[in-house]
């Protein structure tokens, strides 16, 4: 279908039409207010102590969605401010007996049931591969095209993608159907970028026109410079809003699966500064900040990601592959800091709660992983050799490809999360 300007806001909702249905697509305008009634389903799905519980933390540890709650008996009414004047939603609490929802995944719960065989551990499985960027003509438009000194430019949309590539074949051997959200360098989205000037022109409007250092510019050079800022925020609105948001159509929709992995590279951000070593660090959902519970539609995501209960699967799919990857890639866990924006949601130092765009708006479990530093210099040259087999010599060390490395050690904790629940005993 082809898109309309305001396409690259607008959130990607599933629809459960009843319990017994599988979730589709429903796109609402940006506007619009959430259609709570899709959250009917999840009706006494939860109880009393556990709505709080999930919520105190992993989805909002420092209290700012708890300030629009108010519990009454067997069920939490959710409104749209503090004072609690603009009632949003009610939710039912299951007290004797739970409702039973149907869901596009296998919980923790459920995966015994498939009593899969030793060497067929992800046998009934459905597995996303979502790697991440849009890359070729695109890779300058999303900043995702690095370079150090004078080497040659590489672009996190083709390491990610040749990671991918390389992990698909080792699970689809332990029985899973493995899912690409893409696999070449073009956009999953059919917007165009000039259909995100319309948003692009507003945020620029209400947003940096009205800044005081914006409004004591000379006249050219403030229409030269607001003229600019139009082009970075369509481009921003572009591979940000309406790529992922056309991912996360496609994964609601059609994948369905049982785990999305979204596949990366990290980076630190010190500017040209070289990173002096490498680290992995592996995200989960969670970790609402006071901006992202600020509209009714961004309440009705949180609620959807809590009620879905994907939580304690993506969890533990979380812990076993990040405890993997650190074993095989030798990589220590991002320093512990203070860090307004993620949530410590286990003891397992390697991962966190995060609320990015892909990992709210994807439904069912996902892992999102951001081994190595891009602009570590070993890590650099690693990757300007590109995939190759055998080993070769950096730094005085054989090490084998980078993203082999990468694709062994995270199909090896994939395989045996699932097959302490899976495999017939």
């Amino acid at each position: 279908m082809k898109f309309t300007p305001l396409r690259c806001l607008l959130p990607v909702f599933v629809l459960l039409t009843s319990i017994s249905q599988l979730p589709s697509a429903h796109l609402l305008r940006a506007d619009d207010a959430p259609r709570w009634e899709l959250l009917d389903p999840f009706q006494r799905t939860m109880t009393r102590a556990e709505f709080p519980s999930r919520l105190d933390r992993v989805f909002s540890p420092t209290g700012v969605f708890q300030k629009f709650l108010t519990y009454d008996g067997d069920s939490v009414l959710i409104f749209d401010d503090e004072r609690h004047e603009q009632r949003l939603y009610q939710l039912q609490f299951a007290t004797d007996a739970r409702r039973v929802v149907k869901r596009t995944f296998h919980t923790l719960e459920e995966l015994p049931a498939l009593k899969n065989p030793p060497d067929q551990p992800l046998r009934g499985l459905r597995i996303a591969l979502d790697p991440g960027h849009i890359g070729g003509e695109f890779a300058r438009m999303e900043e995702r095209s690095f370079k150090m000194n004078d080497g040659t430019a590489e672009q996190e949309a083709v390491q990610n993608l040749i990671v991918a590539r390389l992990l698909a074949p080792q699970l689809e051997h332990a029985g899973a159907t493995v899912l690409f959200t893409k696999n070449d360098l073009k956009p999953v989205t059919d917007a165009s970028l000039e259909q995100c000037r319309e948003p692009a022109e507003k945020y620029v409007r209400e947003n940096v026109a009205t800044r005081s250092d914006v409004r004591a510019m000379g006249e050219l050079a403030r229409e030269a410079f607001l003229l600019d800022a139009v082009r970075k925020r369509m481009e921003l609105e572009f591979y940000r809003n309406a790529e992922i948001r056309a991912r996360a159509a496609l994964v609601n929709d059609r994948l369905r699966p049982d785990l999305t992995l979204c596949i990366h590279f990290n980076a630190t951000g010190d500017g040209d500064k070289p990173a002096p070593d490498n680290r992995l660090l592996v995200m989960v959902h969670g970790g609402y900040t006071p901006g992202s519970v600020d509209t009714p539609q961004r309440k009705f995501e949180l609620l959807w990601k809590l009620l879905e209960n994907s939580h304690p699967t993506e969890l533990a799919a979380a812990d076993a592959i990040s405890r993997a990857m650190a074993a095989d890639l030798k990589l220590p866990p991002e320093p512990a800091k203070f860090d307004p924006n993620s949530a410590v949601v286990s003891d397992n130092p390697f991962v966190r709660a995060r609320n990015l765009i892909a990992n709210r708006l994807f439904h069912g479990p996902v892992v999102y992983l951001e081994p190595y530093y891009q602009n570590n210099p070993t890590t650099y040259a690693r990757l300007l050799a590109g995939d190759y087999d055998g080993e070769r010599v950096f730094d005085g060390q054989r090490r084998r490809s980078i993203f082999r490395e990468y694709a062994d050690a995270v199909a090896r904790g994939v395989i045996e999360f699932y097959a302490r629940h899976t495999v017939a005993r």
